[in-house]
């Protein structure tokens, strides 16, 4: 299926044309974020109205993420709201470091964003489930479905569709070629789609005339912004925190673990006492096949610091948006998850050779990356100055 015949064509031009133009990557970044979010919504919204043509009603659950989804706007929260409330928090509370023990700043941590979050998503959903914008959006969704003014898209065909990102086009499945660039270009974005990699494996058999068995049926994907720790010790951690395409298809839950890959939605409220990122990164990291697991934790972190230092940021901030990384206990997320009752063990202290939070402090990477010139001190901010307006982007 080509993009040009199912995606609106503006988002993608506007793609194209920085394309040939790699010379500016904020408009790079924005380009590829907003043509996106763009086929993504254009997909989610297919599958939903095909499901309706089948005469399958999707739940309430289902149409409130496929509306809040849509409406999500693409700039960042107001200065008013939850981040604010956290980045000043941080300001106030690791103003010791190093000297802050990191159990206690996780603890911190946990206890003050987790809160804030939950009682944040908590009334922005039991507020607008009745807003007459949602009850507006069902019906003329449904209609716009009827009239056969929105695309329906089965799953089957979802097989060939085809993303476009920068240098040419990749399938709904291969979400580490578009995650890569996104990395590369500074953006907080991230698009998850369930199975991915067992559908990767199952096309490479059936290219060598293996039987293709365990591909992926339905396209359950998300695509948001995420936290800024993408990585604790072997696991890879999507922490979704606004979201804005959401494949109908996706079951509603607070957390996905597959492989080593740990995925956690902010905007769910959480219905059960655990702490979602604890639970699914147990699984992550006490997965069977290890062969996907991160070689170097270290080296995601890097990256994740230069990134959420794009704007400059205060080693207080820095330490407590990382102190999740750094303070993670594995046993208390193995208590929290599972109970004393849990039956895997996860390798070593959960982090790959020599580089545990023990071994490598934060404050210690921070000065390390100011050596290697990746972060400059600037009246009291670290700014990272790979993202500058006017500088020329390579993405792998």
């Amino acid at each position: 299926m080509s993009p040009a015949a199912t995606f609106p064509a503006d988002a993608l031009e506007r793609l194209e044309a920085q394309d040939a133009d790699p010379h500016h990557i904020p408009a790079a970044r924005q380009a590829l974020e907003e043509a996106l979010v763009v086929q993504l919504r254009t997909v989610a919204q297919g599958l939903l109205a095909d499901q309706l043509l089948r005469g399958v009603q999707p739940d309430d659950d289902q149409w409130w993420y496929q509306y809040a989804s849509l409406r999500e706007p693409l700039a960042p929260p107001p200065d008013g709201g939850l981040m604010a409330a956290l980045e000043q928090i941080g300001e106030r509370t690791f103003q010791l470091l190093p000297a802050l023990p990191w159990t206690d700043a996780f603890v911190l941590f946990h206890t003050s964003r987790e809160s804030l979050s939950q009682v944040f998503m908590k009334r922005a959903f039991a507020a607008n489930r009745e807003d007459p914008a949602f009850q507006a959006f069902r019906k003329s969704f449904a209609l716009d479905t009827a009239l056969r003014r929105v695309g329906a898209v089965a799953p089957s065909a979802a097989q060939q569709i085809r993303v476009r990102i920068y240098g040419g086009d990749v399938d709904l499945w291969q979400e580490g070629r578009i995650n890569r660039q996104l990395r590369d270009l500074g953006s907080s974005f991230r698009y998850w789609i369930d199975g991915g990699r067992r559908h990767r494996i199952a096309q490479s058999r059936a290219a060598i005339g293996e039987s293709p068995s365990g591909a992926a049926e339905l396209p359950c994907f998300l695509f948001g912004d995420a936290a800024p720790v993408s990585a604790i010790g072997f696991a890879a951690l999507l922490d979704f925190e606004r979201e804005f395409a959401v494949s109908p298809y996706l079951k509603i839950s607070i957390g996905y673990a597959e492989g080593t890959t740990a995925v956690i939605r902010r905007v769910v409220p959480q219905r059960l006492p655990i702490d979602p990122p604890g639970h699914e990164l147990y699984h992550a990291m006490t997965h069977d096949d290890q062969s996907s697991a991160l070689r170097s934790w270290h080296a995601v972190l890097r990256d994740d610091i230069c990134r959420y230092c794009r704007t400059p940021r205060s080693l207080g901030n820095i330490a407590f948006q990382f102190s999740r990384a750094f303070g993670f206990d594995m046993p208390w997320a193995v208590a929290m998850s599972h109970g004393p009752m849990s039956r895997k063990a996860i390798r070593g202290d959960g982090f790959p050779p020599g580089e545990s939070p023990d071994e490598l402090p934060l404050h210690v990477i921070v000065q390390k990356l100011c050596e290697h010139e990746l972060l400059v001190l600037q009246d009291g901010k670290y700014y990272c100055p790979l993202f500058e307006e006017g500088l020329r982007w390579h993405l792998a």
